[in-house]
């Protein structure tokens, strides 16, 4: 089995963490135990057609929408578009479930980003086209659509962080 994950460490607490593919070169932190676990929210869904109501209720699972945002908030949703492949066949989240959320956290009166990076080199807007999810948010009210690669990247630190001190 191939290790994902190589670890050097350059000093202190601090690691630095690469992916094989050497994508990934910031400070990692040893993560210490937690205080809780994450919470997950798991609803069946028969079909795709069903998805709306079962994106609805696994928000409302894990303690409403309110939980997580207030009015007038920004909402970013990364849909996991790996790939400009059809939805049918599993590599990216169903543009149902993400039209679901985009109209879940409009109701709830915040603005409503889509950010995604694809794998491999896929160009963005091919993948938010042929997944169907650009067409799904835009038609569920997404603000804005974006190419996570044509942004610009500051480094920010994280506030006590678990895993990375700096994004």
């Amino acid at each position: 089995m191939e290790q994902k994950f190589q670890h050097r460490k350059p000093s202190g607490n601090e690691q630095i963490a690469s992916t094989n593919s050497g994508n990934l070169h910031v400070p990692f932190i040893d993560r210490p135990p937690q205080d809780r676990k994450s919470e997950v929210a798991i609803v069946k869904c028969p079909s795709y057609s069903q998805a709306g109501d079962a994106v609805r209720e696994a928000i409302h699972l894990l303690g409403g929408v309110e939980r997580f945002c207030k009015k007038g908030d920004t909402v970013v949703i990364k849909p996991n578009a790996v790939l400009a492949q059809p939805w049918e066949m599993g590599e990216t989240t169903h543009p149902a479930v993400v039209a679901q959320a985009v109209k879940i956290f409009k109701e709830a009166g915040t603005t409503v980003k889509i950010v995604e990076r694809p794998a491999f080199g896929a160009h963005t807007h091919t993948v938010y086209e042929t997944t169907g999810i650009e067409k799904a948010a835009v038609e569920a009210g997404a603000d804005e659509i974006w190419d996570w690669r044509t942004e610009e990247y500051i480094e920010v630190a994280v506030p006590d962080p678990r895993s990375f001190a700096t994004v």
